[in-house]
This record gives structure tokens, C-alpha cells and sequence, in this order.
């Protein structure tokens, strides 16, 4: 693909995105004013209420899926689930930990749908998050395979450990502090990224609208990058990359594909 050819497809992916996100809000702001008049039934409480507390060894899978609310995981002793929101509900099949919020419910209440979710200091096998418009905040987490795939809000990750990754970001800021990914497959959607990890093995990162600030925490001699950049600018340790390019000679290899916006990659000194 020529330059020529990826800034016409950054121009046709920003154009698109924005035009998702405005029928998105536009049908939230819909349904937001017809519940508003209708619904007479608050499902978004003042208190969190706990609707777990055990400690299940056998739980391999985590599997999240929530549309409004804001979701924070944390590591603790055992398997917590605590929320505010009448339509979260959960099961347990075999070795697998399924949460959902039922439906997309829109109150005219103040109170912000909460969940909390406290996981063992384990390393679980697979964990899947999937949210809508809702903050997402992780303070530690520790699993072979982690699929996340993001709507809007704000994103915050600490201490994360995985072998493998698959991230989709939607629309708000990104940031994880701190941790060791391995096989890394990121493509960000539109905000500001900034990544502080270890990253290993063979990554891919696909950037959209925004800045993407990479802080690797090891040297540049253990890596080997492959760029194809778009509109913004590719900054890799100091040096401006151009299209097409790749630099270092490392054995972890990271594909940069790059939209609207500018990246920079820093190193571990």
C-alpha cells in the first residue's frame, strides 16, 4: 500500500469512526430522553450490594461483558463481585466465570452504574472484557490470554502480566502502567494511548486518532520494528522513522501501522 493509499484510508477510518460515534450518542441521547419520561424503576442503587464472595480454584475463565457501567478489577483473596446495578447478574459454568449487565439501561437517576470485581492472586487462563460507555480501571492482573475489547471512557491498567493480548480501544484515553505482555495485538480506535510495559515476542499495533506514546521498559537492542506510518509523525528512540521502514535487529519484533496522530517510542535507559 503507497503512502498515498494509507493517509486516503486514515482520512476514510477517522471519517468513519466519527460517524459511529455520533449515531452512537445519538441513539443513547434518544433512548436516554424516552426512558427518562417512561421509566419509573431505578435499577441503579446508592449502595453496592456483594453478589459473590468465594474462593473458587477451579475458575480458569473470566468472561465480562458490560454496557454502562464503570468497571474496576482488583486482586484480593477470592472471587468478589459487588455492584450498585440490579441488572448485573452472573453464573458459574464449569471452570468459567460469566458476568453480564442485561440489556442497556438508561435512568434519569445521578447515581453511576458501579461494578467491582475482585479476583485472586491467580493466573487464570483466559479473560475476556468487553465495555460500552463506561471507565475501565485494573489495578493488577495476571492471565495467559486477555481479549478486551472497549467502547467509550476512560481505561486504566496496572501491573498487567499476559502472554498474549488482543486490545481494542474505542473512543477516551488508554494507559497502562507497568507490567510484561507478551504477543501484544493492539488497535486503537480514537484517544490518547500511553503504554509503560515490557513488551515480548511478535506484537502488532495499529494506530488510529490520537497520539500513541510507547515506553518500553528494555533496551532497543532487543528489538526489531517494522513501520508503515500514516499521517502523524513515527518517532522511534529520538530518531523520525519513515514510511516503510525497519530499524533494529532484536528478537522481539513490533509492527507499527500508523494512522492520524503521532507515536513515539522511548526505551528503558
Amino acid at each position: 500500500m503507497s503512502t498515498g493509499q494509507r493517509i486516503i484510508k486514515s482520512l476514510a477510518v477517522a471519517f468513519g469512526l466519527f460517524l459511529t460515534f455520533t449515531i452512537f450518542f445519538s441513539i443513547v441521547g434518544g433512548l436516554y430522553a424516552f426512558t427518562s419520561m417512561f421509566s419509573k424503576d431505578n435499577v441503579i442503587e446508592e449502595n453496592t450490594s456483594i453478589l459473590l464472595n468465594q474462593s473458587t480454584e477451579n475458575i480458569k475463565y473470566l468472561d465480562i461483558d458490560v454496557n454502562s457501567s464503570n468497571l474496576v478489577i482488583k486482586p484480593g483473596n477470592s472471587f468478589i463481585i459487588e455492584t450498585n446495578n440490579k441488572h448485573i447478574k452472573y453464573k458459574i459454568d464449569n471452570n468459567e466465570l460469566k458476568i453480564k449487565e442485561e440489556g442497556y439501561h438508561l435512568t434519569n437517576s445521578k447515581l453511576k452504574s458501579e461494578l467491582i470485581i475482585t479476583i485472586p492472586d491467580t493466573n487464570l487462563n483466559e479473560i475476556d472484557i468487553n465495555t460500552g460507555a463506561g471507565n475501565l480501571n485494573i489495578d493488577s492482573i495476571n492471565t495467559e490470554k486477555l481479549d478486551i475489547d472497549l467502547g467509550t471512557g476512560t481505561t486504566l491498567i496496572n501491573n498487567l502480566y499476559s502472554k498474549r493480548a488482543d486490545i481494542d480501544t474505542g473512543a477516551g484515553t488508554f494507559t497502562i502502567n507497568n507490567g510484561s505482555i507478551n504477543d501484544l495485538d493492539l488497535d486503537i480506535g480514537v484517544g490518547e494511548v500511553k503504554i509503560t510495559s515490557n513488551i515480548t515476542g511478535n506484537s502488532s499495533i495499529s494506530s488510529g486518532v490520537g497520539k500513541l506514546s510507547l515506553n518500553l521498559l528494555n533496551t532497543f537492542d532487543n528489538y526489531r520494528f517494522e513501520v508503515n506510518k500514516g499521517i502523524g509523525k513515527v518517532t522511534i528512540n529520538d530518531i523520525e522513522v519513515g514510511d516503510n521502514s525497519t530499524l533494529g535487529n532484536g528478537t522481539n519484533t513490533i509492527k507499527l501501522d500508523g494512522g492520524i496522530g503521532e507515536i513515539v517510542v522511548k526505551f528503558k535507559k
